[in-house]
């Protein structure tokens, strides 16, 4: 008995530290002064109703034709660090900063991290008016674009989408926790898979160990007017492959119609 008291206390503990120490596990912001040889502009949004906190955020190719894409990234690294590689896809690419990474103000939560996205979404639909509108994530920010989805959003691209957050930590030794319990970000879109656009690209990598293949697999059940684009290698190149960005860059270029 005092063996069992000893694992049942424990186990709490263990709890206990894991709901505390949770944005620390998931979220890994910095702020980079990574060299970018391209043109490009940085944009500053007012989220908080004060007005005190801003997102900050990159803006490439603002003159360019095409659809205008918002890009959401995952939970690690700085928004900087893409502009250069998807400023070859030869339309506007808007990149965003979730609060507390890079220049953005603030730290991040879901429900902030969606609300900060929907009034993102406005601003480039007042910067770049009668545009096709394309969201694009990769990893958590696949989520982000989903549950930022509105009716007026003519695409999306999802890089290694999943059901929800809960279901990712289901495949790695947080399933012995109830993490539905424990974690606040869940980022849980199941709910919104079967009203997604018609024009739906979606990329993912058969060794991904982060985001595992299966998971993908289940948004794609929900998904069958998408177009899939499968890799190989690590979950965090995915968006660095030529393979991967040449598609992206055909999928734009040949799907929206800008006459």
């Amino acid at each position: 008995m005092p063996l069992l008291s000893a694992l049942g206390l424990g186990y709490i503990a263990a709890c206990i530290v894991l709901f505390l120490m949770q944005d620390s596990i998931l979220f890994y912001p910095e702020e980079s002064t990574f060299s970018i040889d391209v043109p490009f502009e940085e944009y500053q949004l007012p989220v908080s109703k004060s007005g005190k906190i801003i997102s900050r955020g990159y803006v490439a190719n603002r003159d360019a034709d095409g659809p205008v894409v918002v890009f959401f990234t995952g939970n690690l690294g700085e928004a900087r660090t893409y502009v250069e590689r998807f400023s070859q896809f030869d339309v506007p690419v808007v990149i965003s900063n979730y609060r507390g990474f890079g220049k953005s103000d603030g730290n991040p939560r879901e429900r902030t991290m969606v609300n900060d996205a929907k009034l993102l979404i406005e601003w480039v639909r007042s910067e770049f008016p009668n545009r096709s509108l394309v969201l694009m994530g990769n990893s958590m920010g696949s989520a982000v674009a989903i549950l930022a989805f509105d009716e007026h959003v003519d695409g999306l691209i999802l890089a290694a989408p999943y059901r929800s957050l809960v279901h990712v930590g289901r495949k790695t030794p947080g399933r012995f926790f109830p993490l539905r319990l424990l974690m606040r970000t869940k980022l849980d879109v199941r709910s919104r898979l079967d009203s997604l656009p018609e024009k739906v690209l979606v990329l993912y990598s058969k060794d991904d160990t982060l985001i595992p293949t299966e998971e993908t697999l289940k948004v794609l059940e929900h998904l069958p007017q998408a177009k899939v684009v499968v890799a190989q290698g690590h979950h965090n190149n995915l968006l660095s492959y030529e393979h991967t960005l040449s598609a992206i860059k055909t999928w734009l270029q040949t799907g929206f119609d800008e006459s």
